[in-house]
């Protein structure tokens, strides 16, 4: 069986599709899954963190072009010319001319579904996407979601029967680990040097992730608490919005920001914190705080979307729109070590419920009814 995948959010960079691509490529790879031929498609970028250990049925193929020409040219002539028999997209979007079945995967539908306000998406995209999503989950063989959450969403707002829909969950890179702690104890000591204990935090600074609202809440209970609070994510304009309602809150010497360059250094700021905090108002999943459990840090997060589904009793867990909750939870996890502990043991617990080897069998499931 030949099957076509999209990889260019591994060979573009670190976004969330990129890292769920790149999980379940390295299951497939060290499956070994040799009744299967699986062609990678990109039209950027390279594959170097695979490209030297991709077996025999694996071939990567790279046609350098606009992803406009990509997905309406290049993929659908690539496609017929490896003889496909199905193709896997890891977003919603997929090559609409190919003529072989079409598996998307949906991570969220907050774009459509979330106040524009928060979304930071304009209402003219949030039309075209509503038009395309609504067009790719009626055209595909069939969909994976990525938690009973995305799914009900999709069900609430597209007539798509329920049985075409599998929830495939999120995995995490083998990187976050609780032995870091022991591993990596030099660069987690020269964190603290530089940091402080902190409270971690990490985001793409969108609005919906709250941090903002963070910031405020430990605005109030700073004082009472000796953890710093140290935000994670890249440099944007959210970015800037935080750092400027940081220094009207005067708490400059309290709140700092870091830029991770890789998974190796995101897992280390997680194996040295003291509390992970994920405020975010809208998920689809929420991958941060499973890496933040995998690594042993204590997570406190947002009831909200997916967020009680996939912590489940893991985490403490409050209402974003209720501030009183917000600042009682988080201070009250700050300064309490037995629940710190208690809540270490549970994330792990909890952590293993994402692990490779129990969620991507599902994936094989789906497309073996292809054959």
């Amino acid at each position: 069986m030949n099957i076509g995948i999209d990889i260019r959010e591994i060979c573009v960079s670190n976004t969330g599709i990129g890292q769920y691509t790149r999980n379940l490529l390295n299951y497939l790879i060290t499956k070994k899954s040799e009744h299967y031929n699986f062609f990678l498609y990109t039209n950027t970028g390279e594959l170097n963190e695979f490209q030297k250990e991709l077996p025999e049925n694996f071939k990567f193929i790279k046609y350098k072009t606009t992803n406009t020409i990509f997905d309406f040219y290049a993929l659908p002539k690539l496609i017929k010319k490896n003889k496909i028999d199905l193709f896997f997209s890891p977003y919603y979007k997929f090559p609409y001319l190919a003529q072989c079945p079409c598996v998307i995967t949906v991570h969220d539908i907050g774009f459509i579904t979330f106040p524009i306000q928060y979304y930071a998406r304009s209402r003219f995209y949030r039309l075209f996407a509503s038009r395309l999503l609504e067009y790719s989950l009626n055209r595909s063989a069939r969909i994976f979601a990525v938690s009973n959450f995305t799914k009900s969403e999709i069900l609430e707002n597209y007539n798509i029967p329920s049985e075409k829909i599998s929830v495939l969950y999120n995995t995490t890179n083998k990187i976050f680990d609780i032995s870091l702690k022991t591993i990596e104890k030099n660069k987690i000591e020269n964190l603290r040097k530089q940091y402080g204990r902190f409270i971690l935090s990490v985001s793409n600074y969108k609005p919906h992730k709250n941090i903002n609202g963070l910031i405020n809440v430990f605005s109030k209970i700073c004082k009472d608490i000796p953890e710093n609070l140290l935000l994670a994510g890249p440099i944007n304009d959210g970015m800037t919005s935080a750092k400027e309602l940081v220094k009207k809150l005067n708490i400059e010497n309290r709140v700092f920001f870091i830029t991770p360059k890789n998974n190796n250094e995101l897992a280390v700021l997680y194996a040295a914190a003291e509390i992970y905090c994920h405020p975010s108002m809208y998920e689809g999943f929420g991958i941060p705080p499973i890496e933040a459990q995998k690594c042993g840090c204590p997570v406190i997060s947002s009831n909200a979307a997916s967020l009680s589904e996939i912590l489940e009793d893991s985490a403490i867990l409050f209402d974003y729109r209720n501030f009183d909750e917000f600042v009682e939870k988080l201070k009250e996890l700050a300064t309490d070590e037995n629940l710190k502990k208690l809540i270490i043991a549970k994330g792990l617990k909890n952590s293993e419920r994402f692990n490779a080897q129990k969620i991507y069998p599902k994936f094989f499931e789906v497309i073996d009814n292809f054959k």
